[in-house]
C-alpha cells in the first residue's frame, strides 16, 4: 500500500497548512441574506486559500464514501427533483425543517466523523500512515481527524458557505437517516432528507401526523433541533409542495411562479433588454428548473429564451 500523510494527499506541507489555518476569521467573509420567512441567515464564505484545502479534502476524501439512500441533498445524481418524485400523489404530507442545521453541527462531532471514516477499509486505503521503512504510523488518526476538522470547521461549527459542510452532513446524519428509514415500515410512508427538510408521505396512512413524535426524538438524538412553527400535516385537499415542487398529482411548478417567469421573458423581449452573461445564465437556471418538472410548459420558455439570447452581443 503507498504511504500517504493527510498533507501529501492535500498537497501542502504541514506548516503551509498551519500558516492557512492560522488566520483564523481572515479566511473567512461573513454576510447575511434574506430567507423566505423575512428572517436573516449568516453565510460563512471561505477565501481561496481555506477554500482550496476544503476542495482536496471533499474530492479526495469526503466524496469517496456513500450516503444513505433517504438523502437527496447535496448527493451526485440527486436533486430538488428526484427528492420530490419519491412523494407524487400523496394523501397526508408531512414536513419537518431542522433548524439551524449546518451551525448546529459542531466541531466535536466533525472530528468523531472523520476519526470513524479513517479507521474504515476505505478511509485506511485513502490515507496510509504507516511508514513502510520505519513500520510506524507518522501521523496519528487522532490527529489526521483533527487536522480534516479544523479544515472545514469555522468557530467550532460547520460553516454556512462552506463546499464541505454539505456532503460532510450528509455523513454525518447517517445515523439519523437510517433510524428515519426503519419507520418507514411501521408508519406505511416514504421518507426523505434535503439537507435541513426532512419529508414524509404517504398512500394509504391517514394518521401519519403520529410519525412527528418519533423523528423529534430520532432528532434529538442527532443532537438537531427543530423549528416548531414549520412543522406541517398537509392533505390533498391542499397544494403539496416539497423542495418546491407541486406533487399533488404529478411533479409541476406552481401557477404563480410558472406566470411571473413568462411574464418576466416577455418583458425583456418586448423592452428589448440586453442581459450580460450572468444574468442570462440565471435566468436560463430558472426556466431549466421549470423543464425539469413541466416540460410541456418548459418548451415553451425555452422557445422564447433563444428571442432573449439574440438580443446579446
Amino acid at each position: 500500500m503507498q504511504y500517504t500523510t493527510p498533507f501529501s494527499l492535500l498537497g501542502e506541507t504541514k506548516a503551509e497548512i498551519s500558516r492557512i489555518l492560522s488566520n483564523g476569521v481572515r479566511n473567512y467573509i461573513s454576510y447575511t441574506i434574506s430567507k423566505r420567512s423575512g428572517a436573516r441567515r449568516v453565510i460563512d464564505a471561505p477565501k481561496d486559500e481555506i477554500k482550496c484545502l476544503q476542495n482536496l479534502v471533499l474530492k479526495t476524501f469526503i466524496n469517496r464514501f456513500k450516503v444513505n439512500g433517504l438523502a437527496h441533498g447535496f448527493v451526485r445524481h440527486k436533486s430538488p427533483i428526484t427528492n420530490a418524485t419519491q412523494h407524487i400523489a400523496p394523501k397526508v404530507l408531512v414536513k419537518i425543517d431542522v433548524k439551524d442545521f449546518f451551525t448546529s453541527i459542531k466541531i466535536q462531532e466533525v472530528y468523531k466523523t472523520f476519526l470513524y471514516l479513517l479507521r474504515t477499509e476505505l478511509g485506511r486505503r485513502i490515507i496510509n500512515l504507516r511508514d513502510p521503512v520505519t513500520n510506524r504510523d507518522t501521523t496519528a488518526l487522532e490527529e489526521c481527524a483533527d487536522l480534516f476538522a479544523n479544515i472545514i470547521c469555522y468557530k467550532g461549527r460547520l460553516p454556512q458557505g462552506a463546499p464541505t459542510s454539505p456532503p460532510i452532513s450528509n455523513i454525518i446524519c447517517l445515523p439519523l437517516d437510517r433510524r428515519l428509514r426503519d419507520l418507514e415500515q411501521p408508519y406505511k410512508c416514504t421518507i426523505t432528507r434535503y439537507a435541513d427538510d426532512i419529508t414524509v408521505s404517504t398512500k394509504v396512512n391517514k394518521n401519519l401526523a403520529a410519525i412527528i413524535g418519533p423523528i423529534l426524538r430520532d432528532l434529538r438524538k442527532s443532537k438537531l433541533k427543530v423549528n416548531p412553527a414549520k412543522i406541517a400535516v398537509i392533505r390533498n385537499c391542499n397544494q403539496m409542495r416539497v423542495t418546491g415542487i407541486v406533487v399533488n398529482e404529478k411533479l409541476n411548478i406552481d401557477k404563480v411562479t410558472r406566470r411571473n417567469l413568462r411574464a418576466e421573458i416577455h418583458n425583456i423581449i418586448t423592452t428589448g433588454k440586453t442581459l450580460n452573461t450572468l444574468e442570462y445564465q440565471q435566468l436560463r437556471g430558472r426556466v431549466e428548473w421549470v423543464n425539469a418538472s413541466n416540460p410541456q410548459y418548459g418548451r415553451q420558455l425555452i422557445q422564447r429564451l433563444g428571442e432573449i439570447k439574440s438580443l446579446n452581443p
